[in-house]
């Protein structure tokens, strides 16, 4: 997989879906895909060995953002699992789950709600963030706010793909 400066992959052209399980509904929708699986769970393969080698042996919590990454979480605590699991370091996965709304629909709603928030004990703890993408980071800063204001020691965000076209507005 070829990457650009910012460890980002560079897509050089669309593959063909013939043969993909894709749900009806989009079937007649997607003429063809930018990434394959095989590429997404490399990268996220290559990210998990960062991040083990990051934390080392230090305990972190891991804080992952529903609904949207169930899957991305799914595929990094596979990865992380077989990592600790190979005695390489002695840490563990330790995860919540908490739950932002900001869109109604496919808009920005500008209000942003976090549910399950009151529940994480962050403090003087190490925190990796798991978010799906990036769009306007609103959603992100509100929360890492919220952490900074509990008194966590670091925080640190793992995300799969950033939408460069909402960044910044």
């Amino acid at each position: 997989m070829e990457l650009s400066e910012d460890n980002t992959p560079i897509i050089t052209e669309e593959k063909d879906i013939k043969g993909l399980p894709i749900q009806k509904i989009y079937q007649g929708c997607i003429k063809s895909m930018l990434i394959d699986r095989e590429t997404i769970r490399a990268r996220i393969k290559e990210l998990a060995q960062q991040i083990a080698d990051y934390y080392q042996n230090r305990p972190y919590l891991i804080i992952v953002i529903l609904n949207g990454s169930n899957l991305l979480w799914l595929d990094l605590f596979n990865e992380l699992n077989e990592i600790y699991l190979s005695g390489k370091y002695e840490n563990y996965i330790n995860a919540e789950y908490i739950k932002i709304k900001s869109y109604v629909g496919t808009e920005s709603s500008g209000k942003i709600t976090i549910y399950g928030e009151e529940l994480l004990k962050v403090e003087d703890k190490e925190i990796l963030i798991v978010e799906d993408i990036f769009e306007t980071g609103k959603t992100l800063t509100k929360f890492v706010e919220v952490l900074k204001n509990k008194k966590a020691k670091s925080i640190q965000i793992f995300c799969l793909r950033s939408e460069e076209r909402r960044v910044g507005k």
